[in-house]
């Protein structure tokens, strides 16, 4: 069937509604910032005792590490290191094959080779044992998707909404990089708005181009949270260029007008590059998240 071109009013009410839902991104990411900065504060204490980090002392004084934290997370990472296994079974015969089929779907996909749930499922213990919670993301790619532990600290959520993350109209995460290179090739294929994502590659607005300081201190702090969980930052899509190249976004889905939308968004700039139905990038309407709690 033939479809006809949008007109000028649909690209302006298209335009108007991307903008109310980024507006609306920014107000949901803010929100969650400030309401999980002092769950987070904690935390991070933890970390960086496991980290053996140490504060300035005061002068002619000098604060010694004691690797009390470190060998006691060791202890119980490796009480709880037993990798999840499934079993496919059947009731009928007529579902032998079926579940053999099953059977070895999930020890191809599970395995180093491919997505290496064991490891993701030690990262998100790791993370459960500084912020109570384990987070995971579903990316989907063109071998089928990919699940993966995320970094707490980056995770956005509603405040007060509960632990049952399934429930909330608000998802997301930040510290997401994206070399420049990307962009310019997602401007091509069409993946990232062609106004937007220029205003942002000419630097006029973003703040991150005007330092390469502060970007290489979120990139360095990504980086260290993730060898935290026991995760190589090298296998992080986009953490392997020169930092020049980066641009660091987040990435959200909200719920606006009934609907499920996927958002990328620089926030210095309120840039967005990308705005979408959930639905049509992960094929179902629901957030890509999941999550269980450490108590």
């Amino acid at each position: 069937m033939a479809t006809s071109k949008p007109t000028g009013r649909h690209l302006v009410a298209e335009k108007e509604l991307n903008e109310k839902i980024a507006e609306r991104a920014l107000k949901l990411i803010k929100a969650s910032v400030d309401y999980k900065r002092r769950f987070m504060d904690i935390a991070l204490l933890g970390m960086d005792m496991y980290n053996n980090k140490v504060r300035a002392a005061l002068k002619h004084r000098s604060n010694l590490v004691v690797p009390i934290i470190g060998r006691f997370v060791d202890t119980i990472k490796e009480k709880l290191d037993n990798p999840p296994v499934l079993r496919y079974g059947y009731q009928d015969i007529a579902d032998l094959i079926r579940s053999q089929k099953m059977q070895s779907m999930w020890e191809t996909l599970s395995s180093p080779m491919h997505q290496n749930w064991p490891l993701e499922a030690i990262a998100g213990t790791t993370s459960a044992i500084f912020t109570d919670r384990a987070i995971f993301e579903y990316e989907p790619d063109s071998e089928g998707g990919n699940t993966e532990a995320i970094d707490p600290f980056d995770y956005l959520a509603p405040p007060h909404a509960g632990g049952r993350i399934e429930k909330h109209d608000f998802w997301g995460v930040l510290n997401v990089f994206i070399p420049r290179y990307q962009i310019e090739e997602g401007i091509t294929s069409g993946t990232y708005d062609k106004t937007q994502a220029n205003k942002l590659l000419k630097g006029a607005v973003n703040e991150y181009k005007e330092g390469e300081k502060q970007l290489s201190e979120l990139l360095e702090t990504k980086r260290s949270h993730l060898r935290t969980l026991g995760l190589d930052p090298k296998t992080v899509e986009g953490l392997n260029d020169e930092v020049n190249d980066y641009f660091c976004f987040a990435k959200v889905i909200l719920k606006y007008d009934g609907k499920l939308y996927r958002v990328i968004i620089d926030l210095p700039s309120k840039l967005w590059i990308r705005i979408q139905e959930a639905k049509e990038f992960y094929g179902v309407e629901e957030a890509p998240y999941a999550s269980w709690a450490g108590h």
